[in-house]
């Protein structure tokens, strides 16, 4: 999959023209909403989260197919510390588009074909807080059909769906073999071809202290009402911020685990993964990664 990643500053907008380009030249597009500086938004009394819904919805006027749309914290980063976690944060990229000149030098400096774009500003925030919103958050390592069950039952009660990958600075053992970007794969190929307006995945990481990472996703993403999680830490989290919370039960008897396990037997998980899924675990060498990080597990 031939990807770029498209990186703005809050408040700001790619030129449709851009877009139209990149859509012919890309097989999907990675737009990254960085926010390096909160003082702008903050003086227009405009929420983060609502600038968030905002960029998505123009971007889904000028957008011909689905595309991933993520919030980005980059204050006190340096530009070669935001390319080198936008490595592992996001899906695998082969192109770098911004209005940021620094971060574009830095990005060819290792080896990102780069573009230099031009923005526009946004000029008016609608009220994007009467959308219902739940947030369900999973390590996903790896996503299937379980997780899927448990989207189809928040979308029946909620207009989107927020999927936060949980556990992002963690990868590459034999507990969580993928990065937090081949996560966002292997949700992206089943679930942007199917309800890409209704849900938004997400990935956090910008604190390795868990009482923040909450407070990380309110203040970045837009309102939601309801936490979906299976780890109780999460759901004392969301009642300590006043959201209803739930534990979800699901039909579907397929865990992670035991994928990880199928995949190190070299046995098949056909019909425990969506089909899409399936593809970007193999196409991806996953299945030889958790193999060799259980054989060599210290």
């Amino acid at each position: 999959m031939n990807r770029i990643v498209i990186i703005i500053e809050g408040g700001e907008l790619p030129l449709q023209k851009d877009i139209s380009i990149f859509e012919r030249e890309f097989d999907e597009l990675v737009f990254v909403v960085l926010w390096q500086n909160f003082q702008t938004v903050v003086q227009r009394d405009w929420h983060p989260g609502n600038v968030l819904a905002e960029t998505k919805q123009r971007l889904l006027q000028y957008c011909t197919r689905p595309f991933y749309l993520l919030p980005f914290d980059g204050q006190s980063l340096y530009s070669n510390q935001t390319m080198i976690r936008l490595s592992h944060f996001v899906p695998h990229f082969s192109h770098v588009a911004t209005h940021i000149k620094v971060l574009c030098q830095t990005a060819k400096m290792m080896d990102y074909p780069s573009h230099l774009i031009d923005t526009q500003t946004i000029d008016s925030i609608s009220n994007h807080n009467t959308i219902r919103r739940a947030l369900f958050i999973t390590r996903a390592q790896p996503f299937h059909n379980g997780h899927v069950e448990f989207i189809q039952q928040i979308l029946r009660q909620y207009d989107e769906a927020i999927i936060a990958v949980a556990c992002t600075e963690q990868a590459l053992s034999s507990h969580n073999p993928a990065t937090a970007g081949e996560r966002m794969e292997m949700m992206g190929a089943y679930i942007l071809p199917h309800f890409h307006k209704q849900i938004w995945i997400v990935p956090f990481s910008h604190t390795s202290y868990m009482m923040e990472k909450m407070k990380d996703i309110l203040w970045l993403m837009p309102r939601i009402s309801q936490i979906y999680s299976t780890n109780p830490a999460h759901i004392i989290m969301g009642e300590m911020e006043g959201l209803k919370t739930t534990i979800p039960t699901i039909q579907t008897s397929v865990r992670a685990t035991e994928i990880r396990d199928r995949l190190i037997n070299n046995e098949s998980i056909k019909g425990m993964v969506p089909s899409e899924t399936e593809k970007v675990i193999y196409d991806l060498n996953l299945d030889k990664r958790v193999q060799f990080l259980h054989n060599n597990a210290l």
